[in-house]
């Protein structure tokens, strides 16, 4: 082989050379732009279900804590003493890095950005077409939770860009054991369907109202921000705090109770992530009595008194 043609050779090899490091770095920032897109959508997505994680495993912390306090009979060495005091100081830290993180970023911007006043907007949200839900029964559960998040899914697209997106309240009768045993199944399936009677006739026109599960039913508001959600909310504890239950029109009044969960919709919503966050409000409620509403805006669960 003549010197001509090994330096053909090398020349060559070194422009493909070239050519495919050219390629490979044009398709590492490339791959780099989208992969940072695709890794921002999913920190935001991940960041709202750890955060409606935290709420619920520090609601399980707080009632451990609190019965381990009531437990007479616990004796903690110095070393277990030692070990629940710096446990505690790493939570107050992290939580308190949170909380001014959030300080820090505007967290009055974020509150008006979800809950804008009411006289900035311009129309009221289109009328939503309602998936139709199965009738109460085991054997529909399943296509009834899907028709239900559905709904909530519609709820949550129908609202233009910077309108709110709308919120869910659960609504769930109290101890229906009870009634069950005092009065019989029937008489208790009786009060559970007065119950949700009450939920449809305290909604506005154009809101969803079904059953979600057992004795539970669900109210989908659209357009609404976290005030006038809260103030619906109310309205429906109200209509079943004064309902006067009898099991017939001769017989003495009966205690038909409720709680209530409701959770504002985020512009990230997922319909199964908005759907735990009023499960979440509902057990709070259910945990603390009778006629109860907490409300979830999100970030945090405030409690309703009853007025």
């Amino acid at each position: 082989m003549s010197t001509d043609q090994t330096l053909q050779i090398w020349l060559l090899t070194g422009l493909g050379m070239l050519l495919a490091a050219a390629i490979g770095f044009a398709g590492g920032v490339l791959y780099e732009r989208t992969s940072l897109r695709r890794l921002a959508r999913r920190t935001h997505r991940h960041a709202t279900r750890l955060f409606s994680s935290l709420l619920g495993q520090l609601d399980l912390l707080t009632d451990v804590s609190q019965a381990l306090a009531a437990a007479s009979q616990l004796r903690l060495a110095s070393r277990q003493i030692g070990e629940l005091e710096a446990c505690r100081t790493r939570l107050l830290k992290a939580l308190t890095a949170i909380l001014e993180r959030q300080k820090n970023d505007g967290q009055t911007a974020s509150h008006l950005a979800l809950n804008p006043p009411s006289r900035n907007r311009k129309h009221r949200p289109t009328p939503i077409k309602w998936a139709s839900v199965p009738d109460s029964g085991q054997d529909e559960f399943d296509e009834r939770c899907e028709a239900i998040a559905k709904n909530v899914a519609l709820l949550i697209e129908s609202a233009s860009a910077g309108e709110p997106r709308g919120g869910v309240l659960l609504v769930r009768v109290d101890r229906v054991q009870q009634l069950r045993k005092r009065f019989g199944p029937t008489a208790a399936a009786q009060f559970v369907r007065k119950v949700g009677e009450l939920v449809a006739g305290a909604v506005r026109p154009g809101d969803f109202v079904g059953e979600y599960a057992e004795h539970t039913f669900v109210a989908l508001f659209p357009g609404v921000d976290l005030c006038e959600g809260k103030q619906l909310a109310d309205a429906i504890r109200r209509s079943i705090r004064q309902y006067h239950f009898h099991l017939n029109e001769s017989g003495p009044e009966v205690l038909v109770t409720a709680s209530l969960g409701y959770a504002q919709c985020l512009p990230e919503d997922q319909p199964d992530w908005v759907l735990n966050r009023a499960q979440h409000a509902l057990s709070r409620s259910e945990r603390r009595g009778r006629n109860q509403l907490h409300i979830c805006d999100g970030t945090r669960l405030t409690h309703c008194p009853v007025t």
